[in-house]
């Protein structure tokens, strides 16, 4: 049965993505400007042209391009939470982004998502999908991009705006059905992304500092994206309102101001290096002596209470598998089910 996650109910604007390239730096330099000193990478094989890598809790250094290329530094959002816990800076991303700023010739942003998590539903993902559907928006991102989709079952709603080859694209999503949590009606966890690459990443920066992250991030929205109420009397829909929702959640979102540093997750690596690192010459002796059939049983007998971290990786485990499961339906359909859910 599907353990229920810690409530959390503060909203939050968070670094979620951010790639680099530098071709003045080695990657032991990299790690020195990261302030990750301390910590163990591990050498592996590279990818995209890279021969070699080194990799750190969701951070990788590709370095040994075959273009010369220099080193590529790329934090997925793991190893942006990671970042901000280990780093030696106080105000890790802030630091980075001023040092990018003042040698913005050294370094060349390839890609920056911004997310918005909004935890009390601020931004009603139904009311937004149907907005999407009926095409009430005023948009810079071009129709056919504007795509809504969903998993079978009718859940998990995904909206883009933008394609994949956008320098700026928005994605918005049910986060709490991704991570598994999609049993609990009373459970809200919803994301806004702006993924931006180069310049337009770096534009982002140039305008930012502690105080402006929500403004920034506003900023950006309205630029690309109004969410409109249709009225007959008025056929240019420029001038059409913008729905009270979208309106709230744009006021809300501008009001936060620093970043928030978030919890490190616990994923299935830390899980395996605890184990094998920590207990595996016990749990090998044991497995020795008494098979390991009889150590599993052992293990079962003892029902020892889990933590909430081994909670939440068991919950994005079999929401993993589940996914494997599910099958897109095309926007039409899913139009007509929520105009016929909600009588819309």
């Amino acid at each position: 049965m599907e353990q229920k996650i810690t409530r959390n109910t503060d909203n939050k604007i968070l670094i979620d993505w951010l790639s680099f390239t530098s071709k003045i730096h080695s990657p032991q330099s990299i790690i020195e400007l990261l302030g990750l000193t301390g910590c163990k990478f591990t050498e592996t094989y590279g990818m995209q042209g890279y021969q070699d890598r080194l990799i750190f809790d969701g951070i990788s250094i590709h370095f040994n391009s075959h273009r010369n290329e220099g080193v590529w530094v790329e934090m997925s959002g793991q190893g942006c939470r990671a970042f901000e816990t280990y780093c030696n800076y106080d105000d890790g991303f802030l630091y980075l982004f001023e040092y990018f700023k003042e040698y913005p010739d050294e370094y060349h942003i390839t890609r920056l998502d911004v997310a918005y998590d909004d935890f009390q539903g601020i931004i009603p993902i139904k009311s937004f999908a149907r907005d999407i559907l009926n095409k009430n928006y005023v948009s810079r991102f071009r129709d056919d991009s504007m795509t809504v989709t969903c998993s079978a079952g009718r859940v998990g709603y995904t909206i883009d705006c933008g394609s994949r080859k956008s320098e700026i694209k928005f994605r918005i999503y049910d986060k709490s059905y991704e991570r598994g949590y999609r049993d609990d009606e009373h459970f809200t966890w919803n994301r806004f992304e702006i993924q931006m690459r180069n310049d337009r990443a770096f534009n982002f920066l140039k305008l930012l500092d502690s105080e402006n992250l929500g403004q920034i991030f506003c900023g950006v929205i309205i630029n690309y994206l109004r969410i409109v109420k249709p009225d007959k009397n008025d056929s240019n829909k420029r001038r059409w309102s913008m729905k009270k929702w979208f309106n709230d959640f744009i006021g809300y979102a501008e009001r936060i101001s620093l970043f928030t540093k978030c919890d490190e997750e616990y994923n299935l690596a830390k899980c395996e290096d605890f184990v094998y690192g920590h207990c595996g010459n016990a749990l090998d002796t044991l497995i020795t002596i008494k098979g390991i059939d009889k150590v599993v049983e052992e293990l079962g007998q003892r029902k020892p209470e889990r933590s909430q971290k081994y909670i939440n990786l068991i919950n994005e485990y079999e929401s993993m598998k589940n996914k494997k499961a599910s099958a897109e339906d095309n926007s039409a359909d899913i139009l007509q089910f929520l105009q016929e859910k909600d009588g819309f």
